[in-house]
């Protein structure tokens, strides 16, 4: 059905003003069916290996033997309406094209001096018999010019065109051929269960949020629970069923699925928003996009423990709006700057698979999928071989005015120093450490040997100790929060 409609929708925008409001309209309507299409596919063909895995070997074989018999009968009778066309061609052909007018004018209504092409029989009889010479009878039915009718109408997806395509006439109609086809690796047969348990839960969400069709979304998250699930599906789907459930107004069911989320994940915070419905007194106070951009300038100041602790609670208060994966995301991000890449990482991937087909959900794939695998190895290199350092001086437990009182004062000592055009900036390390760091340095014996280049009176200004690191390095720090192993290494 879906498939049907993404075809309307492709011929209807096709007589439409590009970019014009109902052209746009219709465009979300079509990338929302690209979506289901592409899930069913997935969901679809992965259920059907699965299937033919958990076979018994004697079942198999009568599987696949009634499928090849069905193959025989459609070539036979595709070679009796072949036969039944040269017939046909040989009968047309006696007809003959020696009548034909070259000079005659075209156009006009029949009976009248000038003929349209399809008005004389004899031209109609010569189109016919050129268009079974080269296709032979044909039904009229959409693929009509495919070669091998017989295969493309069994529509099979344990059979399909590329495994056909590979066999010769011997193995085309022996089942062990498809057989041989069928997966027998674990970890294969597990990665096909993943994927179809992901489009399984993708295709809940997309019925249930921009479809509301939420018995079959429902349907889809009851399948994907009895198949055995990974653990980060499961808590998800079973809370969006307790939504479709209160909207469809199967009260029982939505208390039996709230209360298996209450006690079998307390902690949670899908738990958290179905035991406090108190939270909707704070949604009333405060619009959504006056809470993230004040949330936003705070992990611009690096406040990101604060951010981390109001995403919690606003993502509760305006559960089930489209300011809910924002505020996921922002908070994954102060996530990873607080606590380093393995954190980030479980963040991220919350964030891709609770909200796949919002912005945000597909940013966070992308970040999944092209930024954490460049970043995650936390090795590091060759100070010397950089050409740019940091010089740090670290705080522990430092109240935020101290931090900010020295910062000012390195300022004013920087601008003394001749040769060397050097900044400053503070960058928070983890709710414990923040370091006040200088940029600008090119040497690393420069950067080891930062105090010499004060003048005596800058020196008493600034006692604090302090190393030297190379922008590399100072990155792998701050994404792994590994700081401790870096000065327990031999670069430092």
């Amino acid at each position: 059905m879906y498939k049907e409609a993404g075809a309307y929708y492709d011929s209807t925008m096709t007589n439409m003003v590009l970019n014009s409001k109902p052209y746009r309209i219709i465009k979300r309507k079509r990338d929302n069916l690209e979506d289901v299409i592409y899930y069913e596919a997935i969901a679809q063909v992965n259920d059907s290996i699965l299937r033919l895995v958990n076979l018994p070997d004697a079942d198999r074989v009568t599987y696949f033997q009634e499928l090849i018999d069905e193959l025989k009968i459609k070539e036979q009778e595709e070679k009796q309406k072949q036969e039944i066309a040269e017939r046909n061609s040989g009968i047309i052909s006696n007809v003959g094209i020696g009548n034909l007018n070259p000079a005659a004018p075209r156009g006009g209504l029949p009976n009248q001096s000038s003929f349209f092409y399809f008005y004389n029989p004899t031209t109609v009889a010569y189109g016919k018999n050129e268009f079974l010479k080269i296709w032979g009878s044909r039904t009229l039915e959409d693929n009509w010019r495919w070669s091998n009718k017989a295969i493309s109408n069994i529509n099979n997806n344990e059979i399909n065109n590329d495994v056909i395509a590979v066999a010769t006439a011997e193995e085309l109609y022996d089942p062990q051929f498809y057989i041989s086809k069928i997966p027998t690796e674990p970890k294969q047969i597990d990665s096909i269960a993943k994927e179809r348990n992901f489009a399984y839960y993708q295709l809940g969400l997309i019925y249930k949020e921009k479809f509301k069709e939420y018995n079959l979304s429902k349907n889809k998250f009851e399948f994907l629970l009895k198949k055995n699930p990974e653990e980060r599906l499961i808590l998800p789907s079973k809370y969006n069923l307790y939504k479709i459930y209160a909207l469809l107004g199967k009260n029982d069911e939505a208390s039996i699925a709230k209360n298996e989320i209450i006690s079998d994940y307390p902690d949670s915070r899908y738990a958290i928003i179905l035991s406090n419905p108190e939270l909707a007194d704070l949604k009333d106070e405060n619009s959504a996009e006056s809470v993230y951009e004040n949330l936003f300038q705070m992990y611009e100041n690096q406040e990101y423990e604060q951010v981390i602790s109001k995403c919690d609670t606003y993502i509760n208060v305006f559960d089930g709006e489209d300011i809910v994966p924002k505020l996921e995301l922002l908070k994954a991000s102060s996530t990873g700057r607080l606590y380093g890449y393995e954190s980030y990482s479980k963040a991220i991937n919350y964030v891709a698979v609770t909200f796949a087909n919002t912005p945000e959900g597909q940013q966070a794939q992308d970040i999944e999928t092209n930024l954490l695998p460049r970043i995650q190895n936390s090795e590091f290199v060759l100070d010397s071989l950089a050409n740019n350092y940091k010089v740090i001086f670290q705080f522990e437990n430092a109240e935020s005015l101290e931090i900010k009182t020295f910062q000012e004062t390195l300022e004013k000592v920087l601008k003394n120093i001749k040769y060397y055009e050097l900044t400053s900036s503070i960058d928070v390390y983890n709710t414990n450490t923040t370091f006040v760091v200088v940029h600008g340095l090119k040497n690393k014996v420069v950067a080891n040997t930062f105090n010499q280049l004060l003048s005596k009176e800058d020196i008493k200004k600034i006692k604090k100790p302090y190393f030297a690191i190379s922008s590399p390095n100072y990155q792998i720090i701050q994404i792994h929060k590994n700081l401790d192993s870096y000065l327990n290494s031999d670069n430092n």
